[in-house]
């Protein structure tokens, strides 16, 4: 450790003469107090040694005792200190009232040098030594220190582009959205309204996912930036119109649909009506009716007559046999018997 200065002096009356029990007050300057409204419990008081070292620390105040080494019975007393400026106060006794010494010199060269870390004096006032801590280096060149980061740096970006500004984050709350520090920490809060996804009106399962799924004939295109497009396959569009019994379709356009193929609500019965072309045709060529025609029938077999001899009476079932009479349906050109799976139909 650095040799300390010593500080020497004396305590006397005014007759003069030594002052039994005289305490001495050693203070770092700058003091808290003033000469009048100091008291004995006024704080700031300084490190004291007996020795160049520092190694033997003394009480603060020093008190008049031959018992004392720092204090003999004749008013003189010594310490030891960190160089630098301080304020005496001498006290008790038979002065009369406080003493005060103020900008007492300690050591050379320490006139209006005080060396402080964070606006608090440092506990030695002869020696100034850096350390450089993590990420920071220190060079000294001609009495200049120069103090370096040597760490990572921070950069600030938003949207992973780099601030305009390095040294500044300033969160600035946006519509629905509360921003609160406390002790560093910073809180983001959501005070907007809340999304729902529902599926006709129910909330969901899951609050935080919507995932589309695309059902049959339909086709579900993100284009990557917040737009859905739905789509049903090319030649289908728009809907059955309202109030019709037909059978409706959709072919190469809008739906569509024939009067001669509509569903009977009154009969619930699917009804054929007029003379309908179907693939498939039973071509028998040529018949004699006054011979025996034996049929097994798939559904869609169809017996047509081209030419029929005039109004009979038909009772035909599944297999059917055929017999002068029993075919001739009374329609002239164009009639027809189709099966249709369960019973043969006249058309």
């Amino acid at each position: 450790m650095p040799t300390l200065p010593r500080y020497d002096g004396c305590v006397f009356d005014n007759v003069p003469r030594a002052v039994p029990g005289a305490q001495v007050y050693v203070y770092a300057q700058p003091v808290s107090f003033t000469q009048a409204n100091w008291s004995p419990l006024a704080s700031g008081l300084a490190t004291i040694y007996n020795d160049n070292a520092g190694a033997h620390p003394v009480s603060n105040p020093l008190q008049a005792s031959n018992s004392d080494p720092t204090f003999d019975g004749n008013g003189n007393y010594f310490f030891y200190a960190a160089s630098g400026l301080y304020t005496l106060v001498l006290y008790g006794g038979t002065l009369n009232g406080p003493t005060f010494l103020p900008d007492q010199i300690l050591g050379v060269g320490a006139v209006g040098v005080t060396l402080q870390t964070n606006s608090t004096p440092n506990s030695t006032q002869v020696l100034l030594n850096l350390f450089a801590g993590a990420g920071v280096s220190l060079v000294e060149s001609a009495g200049k220190v120069t103090i370096t980061s040597t760490g990572s740096g921070i950069t600030f970006k938003h949207n992973h582009v780099n601030n305009s500004v390095q040294n500044l984050l300033d969160l600035t709350a946006g519509t629905g959205i509360s921003i609160a520090e406390t002790a560093g920490v910073v809180t983001i809060t959501n005070t907007g309204t809340v999304l729902i996804l529902e599926v006709n009106g129910t909330p969901n399962g899951s609050q935080d996912l919507l995932n589309l799924v695309a059902g049959p004939s339909v086709t579900i295109t993100d284009n990557g930036i917040g737009s859905i497009t739905i789509n049903t396959p090319v030649g289908v569009s728009g809907s059955p119109p309202a109030g019709y019994g037909e059978i409706q379709y959709a072919g190469a356009g809008a739906f569509a649909g024939s009067p001669n193929l509509a569903w009977n609500p009154s009969t619930n019965v699917l009804e054929v009506n007029g003379i309908i072309s179907l693939t498939g045709l039973l071509d028998l060529g040529t018949v004699l009716f006054d011979n025996l025609i034996t049929l097994s029938p798939t559904v869609g077999s169809v017996i047509y007559c081209v030419d029929a001899l005039g109004p009979q009476d038909a009772s035909v079932s599944p297999p059917v046999t055929v017999t002068w009479g029993e075919i001739a349906v009374g329609g002239g050109t164009g009639s027809m018997l189709v099966y249709d799976g369960y019973n043969w139909r006249v058309h």
